[in-house]
């Protein structure tokens, strides 16, 4: 397999995972807490928030590593967005979820950043690379 062929797997994989994630976040966020709260594994749902933006946010940056920045950006007005709209679902907003979801987008695209540095010998933020010096 070539490496064109490679990259658009990954790249189209990524954004179905991407889909799948942000359907399940939308989901749990607009529908009846009392039916998921049976199956909190930790006592507070900022951890859920966290671990949902953050792997949304992992799978999107993996797609599109040209635009972190923009995905960072992208990410949390869909947070604030959902937020927003909860009360229309009677749903309670919360500065607090957002703000766990917000830090999820950070470390999100700070682990995507430096995996792709880490491994690949490149900033996925500026898109050059960077020498790195294999003797150490």
């Amino acid at each position: 397999m070539n490496k064109r062929k490679l990259k658009f797997g990954r790249i189209l994989f990524c954004q179905i995972l991407a889909i799948i994630i942000a359907v399940i976040i939308i989901i749990l966020s607009f529908g009846p807490f009392q039916q998921f709260s049976s199956i909190l594994i930790f006592g507070n749902d900022k951890v859920y928030h966290f671990i949902a933006y953050f792997c949304l946010t992992f799978t999107i940056s993996l797609a599109l590593s040209n635009s972190i920045l923009w995905v960072l950006a992208g990410i949390i007005v869909l947070g604030g967005a959902i937020e927003l709209m909860q009360p229309i679902f009677n749903r309670e907003a919360s500065w607090t979820d957002f703000l766990a979801g917000g830090i999820g987008t950070f470390f999100g695209v700070i682990s995507i950043r430096y995996l792709f540095f880490w491994f690949f010998g490149y900033d996925v933020t500026i898109n050059y690379e960077v020498p790195i010096n294999k003797d150490k």
